[in-house]
C-alpha cells in the first residue's frame, strides 16, 4: 500500500497569513480609517485574497491527492466556497441576495 507523504497544514507563513486576516477583520468591524481599509469592497478583496493565498499554501490536501472528489468533505468544501464567492460577488456588483422571510418581518 502506497502511503501519501502530507507536509505539515500549518506553518509560518499560513500563521502570518491567519495574522493577517484577523487584523483586517478587526479594523474593518471596528470602522478605523486607513488608507487601504477605507472601503467594506476593499476589505472583503483583501480577505478573500488572503484566503486563497491561506489555502494554495496548505497544500491540496488528502482528499483531492486520492481522488475522492465526491467525498462530503470535499462536497462541503464545493459548497461553502461557492457560497463565499456568491456573497463576494453580491457585495461587488450590488445585486440583493434572498433574505430570509423571519429577517423581512418588521420588528
Amino acid at each position: 500500500m502506497k502511503t501519501i507523504s502530507e507536509p505539515s497544514v500549518i506553518n509560518p507563513s499560513i500563521l502570518v497569513l491567519a495574522a493577517l486576516v484577523v487584523a483586517v477583520l478587526f479594523v474593518a468591524l471596528k470602522g478605523i480609517k486607513l488608507p487601504l481599509l477605507s472601503n467594506p469592497k476593499i476589505a472583503l478583496g483583501i480577505l478573500i485574497v488572503l484566503g486563497v493565498t491561506i489555502c494554495s499554501q496548505g497544500g491540496i490536501g488528502r482528499i483531492a491527492a486520492t481522488g475522492s472528489w465526491t467525498h462530503p468533505q470535499a462536497i462541503l468544501g464545493y459548497i461553502l466556497g461557492t457560497v463565499i464567492l456568491l456573497v463576494a460577488a453580491s457585495i461587488f456588483f450590488n445585486f440583493k441576495l434572498p433574505s430570509s422571510p423571519a429577517s423581512s418581518k418588521p420588528s
